[in-house]
């Protein structure tokens, strides 16, 4: 094997070491070298010392508590995270609180919902061994009994609650195994469960139901390049396309939210856009009123508070978030108190209209639970994971940096000071398509989810599901403007 393809080989060798040594028993250690199992093959990798086990299993124990709901009438939240194997629901009444465990399976719990007027129940989602055949479930809080309100057998998926707490909306494959059709029930009561609208293809989703509960925005979503957003009779299902079909341009749109008094649409999308712009228009009318022209970076994420008064939305700059909020009666941003610098998760309001709920990541920190008072400006963290016995504060933090390429399209990455290295090392990726005979590497952004997401960029990836459209970005050059308090650094010559 040549040197080059084991430097290429080297990654994969290397992660599946980690998650074979993370699963090795301590006895292990004892041993003077380790031989990996049948399903590696190391070749040409130089004998892997037993003490490297204890070394990088801290590296796997970091634990996180990922934001999943506000309970409606207390000021408490609902979150993810694992004390074993698998990640379960558990409540959190007060910040830095105690983890209360609600859900006791050996499988992950892939989402819950709290009943949002009285909070009484909640359903969640949970597959059996990694199958992604969901099933939803209600818990009643206040006896433990678990109820199994699907068929157990086809996929079920993105559940949404309509504002009254009466009814909920999901998509099931129960009819042919294959189209993802729209269903309606009362999780109170599996038998009021009904098929609202049969429907073709595997990407259709339920996005927000109307303040009276007569109308539904749900999503066709067909690639990364291309989506289509209907308007849904919730009584009868009969559905009317919002967003033309056909034309030139193909148009990504990322969410939808009904305004207060709904009568009108706030949404994402890349139409005549290299990025992803929050928008506006009222049912009927086109186009869409853009509301974040002025930042030159992709809308992620945006969720409407409760009263309709303030959007939260978080942008990805150079792969770190930023967050913003807006007033929906004057159009104009409110100032935001300076944030941890990182990623930016869950975005959940309660409906109290003030707590702005998160989960945040960063250099120095796993996925944690946190809310801001958008009146005083405080930032509460409800959760601190565990690191594995790392300490924190000794991690380096990434500053963010930017430069140009041999073919002058800008890039942009996380520069480290490695400890112990003369000067800061970029950390770099596989390399990229360039000039014939030569390669050209992009830096990676530090942020776990990936970087940039430009329509160049992902016109040139496609994909298909909604996680694989956040989790799988790749790097690509940024073409706009640089951000605040990053560093441009001098053309690449690699």
């Amino acid at each position: 094997m040549g040197n080059g393809r084991i430097r290429a080989a080297l990654p994969t060798a290397i992660a599946g070491l980690m998650t074979w040594v993370c699963l090795s028993s301590p006895a292990a250690a004892q041993q003077v070298a380790v031989t990996p199992n049948e399903n590696l093959v190391a070749d040409g990798l130089p004998p892997i010392p037993a003490s490297l086990i204890e070394d990088v299993r801290k590296y796997s124990e970091a634990r996180t508590a990922v934001m999943v709901d506000w309970h409606p009438v207390r000021r408490e939240v609902l979150i993810s995270t694992r004390f074993g194997d698998a990640a379960q629901l558990h409540s959190v009444a007060m910040p830095s609180g105690a983890r209360r465990q609600l859900t006791f399976y050996s499988d992950r719990i892939n989402g819950g919902w709290y009943q949002p007027t009285r909070g009484d129940f909640l359903v969640f989602s949970k597959d059996v061994g990694g199958n992604e055949f969901y099933q939803l479930f209600r818990l009643d809080l206040a006896t433990g009994d678990v109820t199994l309100l699907t068929d157990g057998r086809s996929r079920n998926d993105t559940p949404l609650w309509n504002r009254a707490g009466d009814r909920m909306a999901y998509t099931s494959t129960r009819r042919n195994g294959t189209d993802t059709d729209l269903y309606v029930m009362d999780p109170r009561d599996s038998k009021t469960d009904r098929l609202l609208a049969q429907l073709e293809g595997g990407g259709w989703a339920p996005l927000d139901w109307s303040p009276d509960g007569s109308r539904m925005i749900a999503m066709e979503y067909l690639s990364i390049n291309e989506s289509y957003l209907w308007l849904m009779n919730t009584a009868t299902g009969e559905k009317t396309l919002i967003t033309p079909k056909g034309g030139g341009e193909k148009v990504s749109y990322g969410s939808a939210r009904f305004s207060a008094d709904g009568k009108g649409l706030y949404v994402t999308s890349d139409q005549g856009s290299e990025f992803q712009l929050l928008r506006y228009a009222d049912l009927g009318a086109t186009p869409f009123k853009p509301l974040s022209a002025h930042i030159s970076w992709d809308v992620e994420s945006f969720e409407v508070s409760h009263d309709g008064a303030a959007i939260a939305f978080v942008t990805n700059e150079g792969g770190i978030s930023k967050l913003h909020l807006l007033d929906t009666r004057s159009g104009k941003e409110r100032p935001v108190p300076a944030l941890p610098v990182g990623v930016i998760g869950t975005l959940l309001w309660h409906r109290n209209n003030r707590d702005l709920g998160m989960t945040m990541m960063s250099a120095r920190a796993p996925a944690d639970t946190f809310s801001l008072d958008v009146v005083s400006g405080q930032l509460t963290r409800w959760t601190e994971s565990e690191t594995g016995g790392m300490n924190p504060s000794t991690l380096s933090e990434p500053e963010l940096v930017k430069w140009l390429s041999t073919e002058g399209a800008q890039i942009s990455g996380g520069q480290r000071a490695a400890p112990g290295a003369i000067g800061p090392a970029l950390a770099r990726r596989r390399p990229t398509s360039s000039a014939p005979g030569r390669a050209r590497w992009a830096c990676c952004k530090y942020s776990p989810r990936g970087g940039a997401t430009s329509r160049g960029a992902r016109r040139r990836r496609g994909g298909r599901s909604e996680s694989a459209r956040r989790e799988a970005r790749t790097p690509a050059p940024r073409r706009r403007s640089t951000a605040p308090g990053s560093r441009v650094l001098p053309p690449a010559t690699l």
